[in-house]
């Protein structure tokens, strides 16, 4: 070594692996870190543009977040609805079952609840949701509940004018004077008549229900039922059709009948209107 010249000084062996692990952790830090905030932004964007409503409260109730989704329905800014409890978006007949399924998630039951409720908006409107709420887990502990819920109104206004004709129906059936009954495509089996149709043909209503006409020995000319259920099949309906039944008694009316296809319980059947033409 000539004079004036400095040795060149190497860390140590052992030095130089804990630099290089301790460059390699946070070289994978960083990249963790910028994969979580990037799956942050995703989960993010997802809840912002959805069209379900999404609700995070504590195990208090308090909501801590809510999405564009969610002030829309309810009509509340971010700011007023993150100082509501979610007691305060149910109607008072809601909150037994709210308080049931909090009691369930306290004792450490972790299932998704499906279930359907009402929120009421700002303006007093109840708005029918459909909402399924699990757990939200952060960092190895409960810290609340999240809530996704969507808006059913028009199912719901479906379902219940649906259920409004049906009750119709059901009221024009039983207390109409023409005879009417209702029979399963597939097997001819009746599932309803009225009292005018019993009195035409002389059964009572539990002699009727779940037997076919074949079995009640209705049908004088059995061969008739298959070309009905054809045409039927064809053309949904049939104006006007003439045939003979049997009565309970033995006594044989001329009948003419009126016949449109249904579903009732997802099942296709018969609607005869019946006239007695004896």
């Amino acid at each position: 070594m000539t004079s004036g010249t400095r040795a060149r000084r190497h860390p140590p062996p052992r030095l130089k692996s804990s630099q290089a692990r301790l460059r390699n952790t946070h070289t994978k830090h960083l990249a963790t870190t910028q994969a979580v905030r990037e799956s942050e932004s995703r989960y993010r964007q997802l809840a912002e543009t959805t069209i379900d409503v999404i609700i995070v409260h504590d195990l208090g109730g308090n909501i801590t977040y809510i999405n564009p989704a969610g002030i829309r329905l309810t009509g509340y800014s971010e700011s007023e609805i993150t100082q509501m409890n979610i007691t305060q978006l149910l109607p008072p007949d809601e909150l037994p079952a709210m308080q049931d399924r909090a009691q369930k998630r306290l004792a450490g039951d972790p299932h998704v609840y499906t279930y359907q409720t009402k929120f009421i908006s700002k303006d007093g409107q109840l708005f029918p949701v459909e909402v399924q709420s699990t757990l939200l887990i952060e960092q190895n502990a409960v810290s609340g509940v999240l809530a996704v819920a969507r808006d059913i109104s028009d199912r719901y206004n479906a379902q219940k004018n649906l259920q409004e004709s049906e009750n119709r129906f059901s009221k024009v059936f039983h207390t109409s004077t023409i005879a009417i009954a209702i029979s399963m495509l597939k097997t001819g089996q009746m599932i309803d008549a009225n009292d005018s149709f019993l009195r035409l043909i002389g059964y009572s209503r539990e002699e009727v229900i779940g037997h076919t006409g074949a079995e009640l020995n209705l049908w004088v000319n059995t061969e008739d039922r298959l070309p009905v259920v054809n045409q039927l099949l064809t053309g949904g309906e049939i104006p006007t059709t003439q045939s003979r039944i049997r009565a309970k008694s033995g006594e044989l009316r001329d009948t003419l009948s009126s016949l449109e296809l249904i579903t009732l319980d997802e099942q296709l059947c018969i609607l005869a209107i019946v006239q007695d033409n004896t």
